[in-house]
């Protein structure tokens, strides 16, 4: 029935368009009908959790808490969230200050694909299916599954292709954005999802995509880099104009995006460039010299403010200032957490309970919460190249963490490796 499919497709306004109708020939048991198949299909509870910002709670960073049992699945400007078991999630909303504990049998072996922060729309996809999307509205205020639906019932691909990116349109909620690796090419497209979807735009070129990532939100923006190519989209699926030729036929070793101000933090020769949508740089860190022997598998976090880079090492964290090639002290991360770029860090403790937190914002105080030390001098030779990967690689070098007998270790998801380039 199309009012049902629309709906659970997450088109919902052409479902609206079919329930006036019905409605108005009395067939209100036909949308009750509807609107309970579609309840019990996206069937979600809430449970608030108390959050209170206590800025004289003490910071220890450096003993290994036994952990809560929580695995971090995403991070936006606004927001983080946590795996507590399979059927429920824990979002914080730190714009809000609020935070909610989610239950539903449809998360288990969810993983979050794309986030529009702004207005709490979460898209996730089956990571044992890999086919199955849902779309998700996670607020304090408002919450619910809002679409669900099968990537190959309504995008077409060659068989072997790989999808490198799925992202929600900013302003249309049936409307999403797919990077597909098809051989030795790629395409971009914006598909409409509907009972039959149709493609609204694409884009198309070879390489075979390293890092497919988002720029910016409403208007919507990505940036997709191969080997030895980057390329930025426009939601029409078109470069901007005036795009540096020189960054263009570059790949784009992405360190970070602030989707803010629609930067890229990116390697450069031996410094770290902040670009902007022409792949121009606007900044330069000319002292970052041990980011070119870094490698991150997967963009990580920045807080301009403070020029630091989080880094993770194993169940370690510790930070890389760009602007003094500094390394901080390696870190517990427990109890440690940040928003996406531009980042601020916090510290929290969450009780016994699970009904409460206390959260502090440590951003400025980490300057003094931690020691700072350079692991790799300024026309440094090999031979201490290889030392810098042993003091980064090295969860006891540098480090104020006071190790635990037999301690458990708290599971994340991203990490860093560290190579020695010559």
């Amino acid at each position: 029935m199309q009012f049902l499919n629309r709906t659970l497709l997450g088109n919902a306004v052409k479902a609206a368009k079919l329930r006036g109708p019905f409605e108005e020939l009395g067939m209100e048991q036909l949308v009750k009908w509807v609107d309970d198949e579609v309840a019990l299909k996206f069937a979600l509870s809430a449970e608030p959790i108390s959050m209170t910002v206590s800025p004289d709670l003490a910071v220890d960073l450096a003993t290994e808490f036994a952990p809560y049992g929580l695995t971090r699945m995403c991070f936006s400007k606004h927001h983080i969230m946590f795996r507590e078991d399979d059927e429920t999630i824990i979002l914080l909303n730190m714009r809000r200050m609020t935070a909610t504990r989610y239950r539903s049998p449809n998360f288990k072996d969810l993983a979050v694909m794309d986030i529009l922060p702004d207005r709490d729309a979460f898209l996730f996809v089956n990571i044992e299916t890999k086919n199955n999307v849902w779309r998700a509205r996670l607020s304090d205020s408002d919450c619910g599954f809002t679409a669900l639906f099968e990537v190959n019932q309504h995008f077409y691909y060659q068989k072997g292709a790989g999808f490198e990116g799925l992202f929600m349109s900013s302003n249309k909620d049936n409307c999403y954005y797919a990077v597909i690796s098809e051989g030795c090419n790629f395409r971009v497209i914006k598909q409409s999802i509907d009972l039959v979807s149709s493609t609204v735009s694409t884009y198309e070129t070879a390489g075979v995509p390293q890092q497919s990532l988002r720029l910016s939100y409403n208007p919507d923006k990505f940036v997709i880099g191969t080997e030895n190519s980057t390329v930025v989209l426009e939601s029409n699926l078109t470069p901007p104009r005036g795009c540096s030729r020189v960054g263009c036929s570059m790949g784009l070793n992405a360190i970070a995006i602030d989707t803010e101000k629609n930067h890229i933090y990116a390697h450069g020769d031996g410094i770290v460039n902040v670009l902007n949508t022409g792949l121009r740089a606007v900044k330069q860190y000319l002292n970052a010299q041990s980011a070119a022997h870094m490698i991150f598998p997967s963009a990580s976090t920045v807080c301009p403010d403070k020029d630091l880079v989080v880094i993770r090492m194993e169940d370690r964290n510790l930070f890389y200032n760009m602007r003094t090639n500094q390394f901080s002290q390696k870190f517990v991360s427990s109890r440690f957490f940040y928003t996406e770029t531009p980042a601020r860090f916090y510290y929290w403790e969450f009780a016994d309970d699970r009904l409460s937190m206390k959260i502090k914002d440590i951003t400025d105080e980490l300057s003094t919460l931690l020691e700072w030390e350079v692991f790799l001098p300024a026309g440094a030779d090999e031979n201490a190249g290889l030392d810098f990967v042993r003091k980064l690689e090295d969860p006891d070098y540098f480090s104020i963490v006071k190790r635990a007998p037999q301690s458990q270790k708290p599971q994340e998801e991203q990490t860093l490796t560290a190579s020695h380039t010559d």
